[in-house]
């Protein structure tokens, strides 16, 4: 019903107006044309960031942010456009003013801006969004007490019924006692008026570090609030990524709600199986009605038939709803019997949906749904629940690949085979004998019809493979035995890490080629899928090249990084060559960069020119420069122990773009100019000279006459 139904409006920080502002620009053809950049914040004045725009349904819109013009004191400010966006004018009275911004001193000076315990550093933006009752709703963050006393952020909530020309009480969201930290908020409002916040909350911890995700909801448009309750499975430290902004951990997160739920997401960075523990996001759903819902905290059910199922309930309750609710179901299979351990149920209330008398039932997936009816009011809702029924234990698979004598078989291989009868998982066995007696690996619990090996089988040996099948009713008969030899292992790995734009895995399949190099290819897609340990065991010289990529996923990430160093620790002789002109943009100076490439600082995108040989590489001599993609060459400096391999000239400034490290049990070497910028007689010469170097007993394989790593000379 908004007149302007269908605009789209975009607003954010222009950093490069005086004293910085809120601009605005939108658009009524899905983006094809823009209206003119606007200033919505000039008159306001300080120092905002951090928009955040909410259409109203009457077409009113509003845009909120924080001015930062003070590291001691903030302010939530919020416009509005009546028009559309045409003209835009700040509410009659803003929801926080002057209110201490929530902040650690020790990390904010550490960080070089406002940051909480633990170096996160915090920008404290507000949300807002609109009601269908057009209720203007705000959350916000700050300290509720002067700096470095008692708590240092807290998550508050307004609301205005007048379009925010004046607000309600400010109310405390998080309800603990603790001096913990409460940061980053999130807002949603839905169609029922139900209003959904969820924030990080440092609560359970006494140290104020880890945190949880906590959330709290309005079931009658913020006039009260619901307890707190724990969303997270699980509490996560923070783990700051040297390859960001300094301190940098995220700014915000966005919820959003449909009928009859309310969808929270956020970040966190509990273990996740990786060296590194990054940041994954998570989502949590909250059932939402306006009176009563039918719900199961385990939907799914899986019997051996003969077995009986029962299903626990729950009945809440909303906005005081009190009618008695009778349950029903429909969709049980045919003979058996249903009923519920508690009927009619009044909310908040509980029960158990059963099922009995299950002999005869087929195998095979059932959808049984459970309806509650409330009486007198003759509310309905309705739960789905799942039903597995097996009849008896899994059948016999048949195994497809390897095929049974396959040679040449790869170390890690895709074990397959066709599906069983019945088949719910799979348990794999490989031995090196027929009989099993000495299994080398098990895997149970598959649920397709593959698997990859992730330990690498012994080269040039011969192995025997089978599959059983199993499921609730018990373990299947074991399949036909298959038997494979593996195959040789090449020298080499080579990891292609290019975004294909150009490929220039062809630069190095040639002059592996040229140099009668076998090599197998690890291609990681332009993203962080990248080997492990255990991938990378089985080889001696890992090459490693990222070509033209760039933002993000250049080189080796921290799972990589984590990987190649276990690699090149464990086995004495490996050798590491890593061309990547953007590794060090991308990732920065890493523990791994410094300790084993020698890094000591970096300068980035010289653009050298033209490259001169030293040390080891001397005799390469002087060499122009031609890249097949744009050259952003770097600068290097080295740590003790590191060589420089090759000087740049021509660009910005001269310096070292290619390095190389002999630790005596392991070799490294950085190309920051990448090789492929070498002319190609000059390239292979290069290339055959950094194998040689993987390959020597000594550092300078004889070459220079240098001396330095003899314990003694004689004339």
């Amino acid at each position: 019903a908004s007149p302007y139904y269908g605009r789209i409006y975009l607003a954010w920080t222009d950093f490069n107006l005086p004293g910085t502002q809120i601009v605005e620009r939108h658009t009524d053809n899905g983006g094809g044309v823009w209206t003119a950049q606007q200033s919505i914040s000039a008159a306001l004045g300080g120092a905002p960031q951090g928009a955040w725009p909410a259409v109203s349904p009457d077409g009113k819109v509003y845009v909120a942010w924080v001015d930062r013009a003070s590291n001691a004191v903030i302010s939530m400010q919020v416009v509005r456009s009546n028009d559309g966006g045409g003209t835009w004018s700040a509410v009659a009275v803003q929801p926080a003013v002057d209110v201490v911004n929530p902040r650690d001193a020790a990390a904010s000076s550490t960080c070089g801006r406002t940051a909480l315990n633990g170096n996160l550093r915090y920008l404290p933006s507000p949300q807002i969004a609109v009601g269908p009752d057009l209720a203007l709703h705000i959350v916000y963050t700050r300290d509720p007490n002067a700096q470095g006393t008692g708590d240092a952020s807290n998550v508050y909530y307004r609301r205005s019924t007048t379009f925010g020309d004046s607000w309600g009480p400010e109310v405390q969201l998080n309800d603990d006692v603790t001096l913990s930290d409460q940061f980053f908020a999130a807002l949603s409002v839905g169609s029922t008026n139900f209003i959904g916040v969820g924030w990080y909350d440092r609560r359970e911890d006494p140290a104020n570090i880890r945190y949880n995700y906590y959330a709290t909801t309005s079931y009658d448009g913020g006039q009260t609030w619901q307890p707190n309750v724990k969303v997270s499975d699980v509490d996560s430290g923070i783990v700051l990524d040297t390859g960001l902004a300094t301190c940098y951990h995220g700014d915000y997160d966005t919820h959003v709600q449909t009928a009859s739920a309310i969808l929270r997401q956020w970040a966190d960075d509990r273990p996740d199986g990786t060296a590194s523990n990054n940041s994954n996001a998570y989502v949590d759903s909250e059932p939402v009605s306006t009176d009563f819902l039918v719900l199961s905290a385990d939907a799914s059910e899986t019997i051996c038939a003969g077995t009986p199922a029962s299903y626990p309930l729950t009945i809440p309750q909303f906005q005081s709803f009190s009618e008695q609710v009778t349950l029903s179901s429909t969709g049980a299979p045919a003979g058996t019997t249903a009923g519920f351990g508690t009927n009619p149920v009044t909310p908040p209330g509980t029960s158990t949906f059963n099922l009995g008398n299950t002999g005869a039932v087929p195998f095979g997936s059932y959808t049984i749904t459970v309806t509650g009816t409330s009486s007198p009011s003759n509310f309905v809702h309705s739960s789905n629940l799942s039903l597995a029924v097996f009849t008896l234990a899994g059948g016999t698979p048949t195994l497809t690949a390897p095929g049974n004598g396959d040679v040449n078989v790869i170390l890690l291989p895709q074990l397959s085979w066709a599906a069983a009868t019945q088949a719910a998982t799979y348990e794999i066995d490989v031995a090196t004998d027929g009989a099993f007696t000495n299994i080398v690996y098990t895997q149970p619990g598959i649920t397709g019809t593959s698997h990859t090996l992730t330990t690498p089988l012994q080269p040039v040996t011969a192995y025997s493979w089978r599959v059983r099948s199993t499921n609730v009713c018990g373990t299947g008969t074991n399949s036909a035995t298959f038997a494979f030899t593996t195959r040789a292992i090449p020298p080499t790995l080579v990891v292609d890490d290019d975004d294909n734009g150009p490929d220039v895995l062809t630069t190095f399949s040639t002059m592996l080629a040229t140099a009668t190099e076998d090599f197998d290819v690890w291609d990681t897609g332009n993203s962080d899928n990248e080997p492990s340990a255990a991938q990378l065991a089985p080889y001696k010289r890992v090459i490693w090249f990222s070509g033209d990529e760039f933002g993000g996923a250049a080189g080796p990430g921290a799972a990589g990084e984590a990987a190649l160093t276990t690699w090149l620790s464990t086995n004495s002789g490996n050798c590491l060559i890593l061309d990547s002109q953007d590794y060090l943009f991308d990732r920065d100076i890493t523990t791994f960069g410094t300790n084993f490439l020698g890094i000591a600082t970096k300068t980035d995108d010289v653009g050298h020119t033209s490259a001169t040989g030293r040390n080891f590489f001397t005799q390469n001599g002087v060499s122009a420069l031609s890249f097949p993609f744009t050259n952003y060459a770097d600068n290097v400096t080295t740590t003790a122990g590191t060589l420089a391999a090759f000087n740049g000239t021509g660009g910005t400034s001269a310096g070292v773009g290619v390095i190389y490290r002999d630790n005596v049990s392991w070799k490294t070497m950085l190309f920051t100019i990448a090789i492929e910028g070498f002319p190609a007689p000059t390239r292979q010469a290069v290339f055959d000279r950094a194998l040689a170097l993987c390959d020597a007993i000594f550092q300078d394989g004889f070459d220079t006459g240098a001396s330095t790593r003899w314990s003694a000379t004689l004339p």
